[in-house]
Parts: structure tokens; C-alpha cells; sequence
């Protein structure tokens, strides 16, 4: 019973609060540009992209992120044409992944013709034992 009483109150007090915010919220906000910053016209030229938004943890992991920044600075007080371009390369990938994989096909390079060599004996008792410790696991788990 206390239970039952406990959400009544509950539920009353959310559908108080809930014509209360209609009440108070009479007239509409007015509908403005979010990020007009001032300007009339804004086009897409002149919006944020990611660069943007990720520069600062870029600029702080540079170290390890190592980024790419070309700029063509403007040259008088109206210039015709500027360029900044910025370019954060996948470090794991190009540092890491890309030069273990070509490292391990150099190595494997080397090790074929040993490891191919016609040895069936070899080869036979690879697969037999290979079986053997599968039906080890299976029988043991």
C-alpha cells in the first residue's frame, strides 16, 4: 500500500511539473542561427569542419600523432585567395601495422623454401599430432 502511495505522489508530482513548464513556456523562443557569429550570410565556406573541432587534442597529442598542416598565409589586407589544409595520417596503421606486416611477408619470404621443402614424414607428423592435442582438449574439456 505504501508502495502505491509513493508513486501517486510521484506521478502527481511529474504531471505538476509538467503543466507547470507548459504554463511558463507561453511563447515560443524565437528561431536564430546557432553559430552565426555575426555574419548575414553565412555560407558553407564559412563553417567549422572537424580540423577544427579536433585541433586542440591534436595540437596536444602531436607528438604521437605527428599532423600535416600546409598554409599559404594571405599576403596584403584583401587578399584573393588563402589556403590552410591539415591532414592527421593513422598513426597505428602507418607506424605500426603497415611495417610488422611487410616485416613478417620478408620473413615469411625467407622461411618458404625451408618450410616447404618435400619432407611428408614431417608433414604427416604435424597433422597427427595436431589431431592428437585436439582430441586431447576435447575429450578433457
Amino acid at each position: 500500500a505504501r508502495v502505491s502511495a509513493i508513486a501517486a505522489v510521484l506521478l502527481a508530482t511529474a504531471i505538476g511539473l509538467v503543466l507547470l513548464r507548459r504554463r511558463l513556456a507561453r511563447a515560443p523562443a524565437p528561431r536564430a542561427e546557432t553559430w552565426g557569429c555575426g555574419f548575414a550570410a553565412p555560407t558553407a565556406r564559412m563553417q567549422y569542419t572537424a580540423s577544427s573541432f579536433a585541433e586542440m587534442l591534436v595540437g596536444r597529442f602531436s607528438w604521437a600523432l605527428a599532423p600535416r598542416a600546409t598554409l599559404h598565409a594571405p599576403r596584403n589586407p584583401f587578399p584573393t585567395e588563402a589556403l590552410f589544409a591539415s591532414h592527421v595520417p593513422d598513426t597505428v596503421l602507418d607506424r605500426l601495422l603497415l611495417p610488422a606486416t611487410r616485416a613478417a611477408g620478408r620473413l615469411s619470404a625467407l622461411l618458404r623454401p625451408i618450410l616447404l621443402q618435400p619432407l611428408i614424414h614431417l608433414h604427416v607428423a604435424l597433422l597427427v599430432a595436431t589431431l592428437v592435442l585436439i582430441l586431447a582438449w576435447r575429450f578433457l574439456a
